[in-house]
Order: C-alpha cells, then sequence, then structure tokens
C-alpha cells in the first residue's frame, strides 16, 4: 500500500500512515463494481415474471450500476412520446418525494433521448442551459430536482424505441463516459427482457383465446349431444 510521511506532534517523531489510493486505481474498482451490479441486474430482470416487475428491477439497477440518487424507467407511445407505463426509483436523500408519482409527459429535455435515439449525458450546467429543458413545468414544485442527466433509449429488435433509462444526481461528481457506457448496457439488457416479455403476454392471451373456444365448442357439442338424445328416446 502507499504511504506518505508525517510527523507525530506529540512524539515529535515522524511515522508513516496510508496514502489514499490513486484515482485510476479507484476508477478501476468502481468500474468493476459497475460490471458485477450489471451482471445480477441482468439475472434479476429476466428472472421477473410480470411487465412492472421488470421496470422496477431496470430502475432499481439503474440506479445502482451508475450510482445515482435517482433513476427512472419508462416504457413510451412511440407516436406521442407520453410514459405508458414507468417505475422511480429514490435514494434516501430524496425521501421527501416518495410520493411524487405525476405521469411524465415525455416531453422537454425527456424528449430529447426518445427523438434521437441515442443515449445522452448532460452536467447540471448543461441541464439548465439546454433550451428544451422546461424546469418541469407545472410540477415545478413538487417534481424531485435534476442534478445533472444521464439517459438511454430502449431500443426494440427493428431499433423502434420502447422508452429509455435515465438516472439524475450522481452520488459523486457528474456521469462519466464509464457510466453512461454501463446505462445502454443495461439498457440492452431491458429491452430484451421487455420484448420477451411482450412475446409472452402474446403466448398467454393466445393460449386463453384458445381455451375460450375450445370450452365453447365443447359446450356446443354438448348440446347437441342432449338434442340428439332427447330426438332418439322420443
Amino acid at each position: 500500500m502507499l504511504e506518505q510521511v508525517r510527523v507525530d506532534q506529540r512524539r515529535g517523531r515522524r511515522v508513516r500512515s496510508p496514502r489514499p489510493p490513486p484515482q485510476g486505481h479507484r476508477d478501476r474498482e468502481r468500474r468493476s463494481a459497475q460490471r458485477a451490479a450489471l451482471a445480477g441486474a441482468s439475472l434479476a430482470i429476466h428472472a421477473a415474471g410480470e411487465l412492472d416487475e421488470v421496470l422496477q428491477r431496470v430502475t432499481d439497477a439503474a440506479r445502482e450500476v451508475i450510482g445515482a440518487h435517482q433513476a427512472i424507467a419508462s416504457l413510451s407511445d412511440s407516436a406521442t412520446g407520453v410514459h405508458t407505463r414507468y417505475r422511480v426509483s429514490l435514494s434516501k436523500r430524496y425521501a421527501a418525494y416518495r410520493d411524487y408519482d405525476s405521469r411524465p409527459d415525455g416531453t422537454g429535455i425527456y424528449r430529447l433521448d426518445a427523438a434521437r435515439g441515442r443515449p445522452m449525458r448532460m452536467t447540471q450546467a448543461e441541464v439548465a442551459a439546454h433550451p428544451a429543458y422546461r424546469g418541469f413545468g407545472a410540477d415545478a414544485g413538487s417534481h424531485p430536482p435534476l442534478r445533472g442527466w444521464l439517459a438511454a433509449p430502449l431500443l426494440g429488435t427493428s431499433g423502434e424505441g420502447l422508452g429509455a433509462g435515465q438516472g439524475s444526481d450522481r452520488e459523486e461528481g457528474d456521469f462519466s463516459a464509464d457510466d453512461e457506457a454501463m446505462l445502454v448496457q443495461l439498457a440492452q439488457v431491458a429491452s430484451v427482457a421487455i420484448e420477451n416479455m411482450g412475446l409472452l403476454t402474446q403466448v398467454r392471451d393466445q393460449a386463453r383465446e384458445l381455451e375460450r373456444r375450445v370450452e365453447a365448442r365443447t359446450a356446443e357439442l354438448r348440446a347437441v349431444n342432449r338434442e340428439l338424445e332427447g330426438f332418439t328416446y322420443s
């Protein structure tokens, strides 16, 4: 371990104390932790049984992987950008906003990631200066403050927009290129899980429709059999 020399004023002698690890070492440790969190999140997301559960696990994972105090994962209408489903994850710092439940309308700065179909990363100053930023409009007094912003689109296999994963208020400093890369990977995992969930729902719906038709046909046959039995014994 790296050490530095300091003077023990009580004894008047020089002693050695641990020196904090260099920034490069801390960055490598953080990337390693992010990769581990992403791997665990991928397993949890694909194990989810319902679409809302998928979104919540994606949101919780986003906050953990990029080290943010706020995260949201949403599905959006491709034509209007309005969020049709969404889940939010907040740290203890935002405990006062736990009950905030205004549906995002997909306008303002939140529209940018969907329109571009690419990830976006901004500092707090860049967000405030951006012409698309509207300060949350009617929700300005109740919406959690946006302190920096990182977003990655959720894209289907054919490239259509499904929604977005977003984070704000990094635990330390501004979001980095590594954070952006990790969120993009998480968004890719989420997109596959969401499409698979859609296919599973479609299969379930088809199975229920088939079962309904079989039951209806069985009831018809039973009615015909009863008529034939009545005709035979009459």
